[in-house]
């Protein structure tokens, strides 16, 4: 039976990341249903886990890439060879060999920008863990331009995260128009920055009904192990019953202040700023 690469819905198992076969009901690989009932008898409460995954370094993530860049490449022919048509349809550069030179350049400095860009992505982030200080959602004002050139101002919405490292440091991560990252993070909660993937993943998960995929960002149920949009593993914790006993701090308390002349000391727990000479952290109470 051939498997499901185009249309809607899931196109992976979202139990073992085998490809959907088409008009199946179940997974030829680990039998669950296709369906709803796949989740059927498991708690999406406390599906997330506890802990940091050590599934990061997964081969499915590879595998996504290389197919992103794959399409992206193919893409890349398709819109070049699209733009040279219009410009030579519709007129507006004519035929001649002059013109044809001048098409030559717009595809070049269409391709020579992907590249800029596509050097840009070799660049692995760091790794880095800490919490999250604050977020701030904010309306600003941007100028843009319209398909025929003009120019206009629209108001957008930027949400913003700010994090605390675990040396001191703090960072920002902000997106305009998209919420999914300042939805799922609360204040005051541990987090760490995957560098090879650019995600971020909760300490605690276990209250989340949703996750975010590492490999395509999109928000999946927290009961999936593989993401179903794009086969990539889930970055879950480990599974618990009992979320009281797991629940980290979900507003963040500022540090006390401390003298100059001390070295930062942070929570090697919860990650908050702490007394040098502290046996226990006066933010979780955890032993140091």
């Amino acid at each position: 039976m051939a498997k499901k690469k185009f249309g809607f819905g899931d196109h992976f198992c979202t139990a073992c990341g085998e490809r959907v076969e088409k008009n199946a009901a179940s997974c030829p690989r680990c039998g669950t249903p296709y369906g709803d009932e796949k989740y059927a008898g498991i708690s999406q409460t406390g599906a997330g886990g506890v802990g940091y995954s050590d599934r990061a370094n997964d081969p499915t993530f590879r595998s996504q890439k290389k197919k992103g860049k794959a399409f992206g490449f193919v893409f890349l022919i398709l819109f070049s060879v699209g733009v040279a048509a219009y410009l030579l349809i519709s007129e507006q550069i004519p035929a001649t060999a002059e013109g044809y030179r001048n098409v030559a350049l717009v595809v070049g400095a269409i391709w020579l920008i992907d590249l800029i860009w596509f050097l840009s992505t070799l660049r692995k982030k760091k790794d880095w863990e800490g919490v999250v200080e604050r977020k701030e959602q904010t309306t600003e004002t941007r100028r843009t331009r319209d398909n025929d050139g003009s120019s206009y101002t629209e108001r957008v919405e930027v949400y913003k995260v700010y994090f605390r490292t675990s040396d001191g440091k703090r960072k920002k991560e902000q997106a305009v128009g998209n919420s999914r990252l300042y939805d799922q993070l609360f204040e005051g909660e541990r987090v760490r920055h995957i560098g090879a993937l650019d995600y971020y993943e909760k300490y605690d998960k276990s209250g989340d009904p949703f996750l975010l995929c590492a490999g395509c960002g999109s928000s999946r149920d927290a009961r999936e192990d593989y993401c179903g949009r794009c086969g990539c593993v889930m970055l879950k914790g480990a599974p618990v019953n009992n979320r009281a006993q797991y629940a980290q701090p979900q507003q963040y308390a500022p540090p006390p202040q401390f003298s100059t002349t001390q070295a930062a000391r942070f929570c090697p727990h919860c990650g908050a700023q702490i007394d040098a000479q502290a046996k226990f952290c006066n933010n979780c109470g955890g032993r140091l």
